[in-house]
């Protein structure tokens, strides 16, 4: 079984640096503006990106519309649950005057649009 990333569309918002969480893992983190429910609000939706994706963001594209691909990971804790929206795609939306449709923003080298680390059939017995 192999899952597909979600989509959602919307304005580049805000664009992090890089943070060091530990000595072995670090995180990039931006955010995508659409229009609420009601008008006049604004859903800001904040992904995150692991270290292999870090340099498919950057602050350049602050206000352009953009559609990202992404993957909801879930976990649970003692003290609650909590969910990260992890980044793996983002195709930019260029002006009409320019281009017609979407054009491919800092492409992921072998990505083929399954989540990242999952091997099939890799049971042990």
């Amino acid at each position: 079984m192999s899952a597909h990333p979600f989509e959602m569309s919307g304005e580049v918002f805000k664009v992090s640096d890089i943070k060091e969480i530990t000595a072995t893992f670090s995180v990039r983190e931006f955010v995508l503006r659409n229009p609420g429910w009601k008008e006049g609000q604004f859903n800001d939706v904040k992904f995150q990106l692991n270290k292999k994706f870090f340099d498919i963001v950057d602050e350049g594209m602050i206000g352009l519309e953009a559609t990202v691909k992404f993957f909801v990971n879930g976990r649970g804790s003692a003290k609650g649950y909590f969910n990260t929206l992890n980044a793996v795609g983002i195709e930019l939306k260029q002006q009409p005057a320019q281009s017609a449709g979407p054009v491919v923003a800092n492409p992921i080298p072998g990505f083929d649009g399954n989540p990242p680390n999952i091997v099939e059939d890799d049971l042990p017995w």
